[in-house]
């Protein structure tokens, strides 16, 4: 079941390889108002970028932008992440329920999830503008799911990928 991460549509990274323009909702056109995020990020700056509604309640995603040039994060009620000098091109993290992740690559413009039984899904990626840069994305697992690996995909082409391993 997919998340609905709602709002005003937004765009996708257009062009190819690394002059791609970020095409997404303007950073700026968010509403103003979260409390600070985590060390470094600009409180001032802060966003409300949406909110999803999961099988847990309601969640909030703020981002804000670092004073190093990358961002940080929070899904309300999950956790607080930043990215604060964009050296992580593409993050998840998930567990038995949903899938959370962020996109902040030319190399990454859809994100596959594939399960043990072989069905895969591709999460809505909300794309924002500058100063963030970046993609966010939530995804909550159907019942009776289980994540095998998450591929970043460029044009269709695996460019990241992530397996878990139990034990």
């Amino acid at each position: 079941m997919a998340v609905a991460v709602g709002g005003p549509a937004v765009g996708l990274f257009g062009g190819s390889g690394d002059s791609r323009v970020a095409l997404g909702r303007s950073f700026a056109a968010f509403d103003v108002g979260a409390p600070p995020l985590a060390p470094g990020a600009i409180a001032s700056e802060t966003r409300v970028i949406t909110s999803a509604t999961t099988s847990d309640g309601s969640h909030t995603l703020y981002v804000s932008p670092t004073t190093k040039g990358g961002f940080c994060y929070e899904w309300t009620g999950w956790m607080v992440s930043c990215n604060p000098l964009r050296t992580t091109p593409f993050w998840v993290s998930w567990g038995k329920t949903r899938v959370l992740g962020t996109v902040s690559s030319v190399k990454v413009s859809s994100v596959e999830i594939e399960f043990t039984d072989g069905t895969s899904a591709k999460p809505e990626i909300s794309w924002i503008s500058s100063p963030i840069n970046a993609g966010f994305f939530l995804y909550e697992i159907p019942a009776g799911k289980t994540v095998a690996q998450i591929k970043g995909l460029n044009g269709g082409h695996t460019s990241a990928q992530v397996t878990w391993f139990s034990v």
